[in-house]
């Protein structure tokens, strides 16, 4: 349940939950070995991340349900205006510090509200069509994919074209706490995950702007996952399989 950033070759992971709570650490990723680096300034679970390793965003989170949004320059992370809407298990996405998406995500109880940042400060936008959490994300601030989530469990996605989220074709496999990355609202992967019945899910689903096709598994099914990058080149690190965390 932590945040991500970046690529496959150079990834961000950072807030979460660990062995002793929740944390604000965050550690760098080379496409080969782990970093630690400087922590968030509020540590907290359950928080979303947009943009690149050294252009990121941190917003959100709990518990309880935080607004903190911070900015990392690849050094340290510096506050700056907070969410208008305090939420965890949110989905977000963005090409950098400067520009993200925050949408849906559970403040009392599940919501479909999104916001914009533009470098600044949050703006609210058009809601979702379906409140949901823990639900995966994907793109950009114009260009955006939500897929699956809870309450209950789903598999509807929507697309998002700067002005207002439409329903497309559901995923394959209904699941939240899943993985969600892409570039776009035509190239997105999902991810892991929990699925009808809280069975771990290993599946992953390539989003080609049409429709979802499943590919390559998981090795280990899980949840609570969390990765980054495009449909060809990614990472994904964390969660929390059937035995234990991974």
């Amino acid at each position: 349940s932590a945040g991500t950033a970046g690529t496959q070759t150079a990834g961000l992971y950072f807030g979460g939950y660990a062995p002793g709570g929740i944390t604000a650490q965050t550690e760098k990723y080379d496409g080969s070995s782990w970093t630690e680096v400087n922590d968030l300034n509020t540590a907290r679970g359950n928080l979303a991340g947009a943009g690149t390793q050294t252009s990121a965003l941190a917003f959100g989170g709990g518990p309880p349900v935080k607004n903190e949004t911070e900015k990392f320059d690849g050094t340290s992370w510096t506050e700056v205006n907070n969410l208008n809407t305090a939420r965890q298990v949110l989905a977000g996405t963005g090409v950098s510090n400067n520009a993200a998406l925050a949408f849906g995500g559970e403040i009392t109880a599940n919501s479909a509200s999104a916001e914009s940042f533009n470098g600044t400060s949050w703006t609210e936008i058009a809601a979702l069509n379906s409140a949901r959490y823990a639900h995966g994300g994907a793109g950009t601030t114009t260009s955006a994919l939500a897929f699956g989530g809870s309450n209950p469990t789903t598999a509807i996605t929507e697309s998002w074209n700067g002005s207002a989220w439409s329903e497309v074709a559901d995923l394959n496999t209904a699941r939240y706490a899943l993985a969600g990355f892409g570039s776009s609202n035509t190239s997105a992967l999902a991810v892991g995950g929990f699925k009808t019945g809280d069975v771990h899910a290993n599946e992953t689903e390539s989003w080609d702007g049409t429709s979802w096709t499943e590919v390559a598994n998981l090795a280990t099914g899980r949840q609570q996952i969390r990765g980054s990058g495009s449909t060809l080149t990614a990472f994904v690190a964390g969660g929390v399989d059937p035995s234990k965390t991974t």
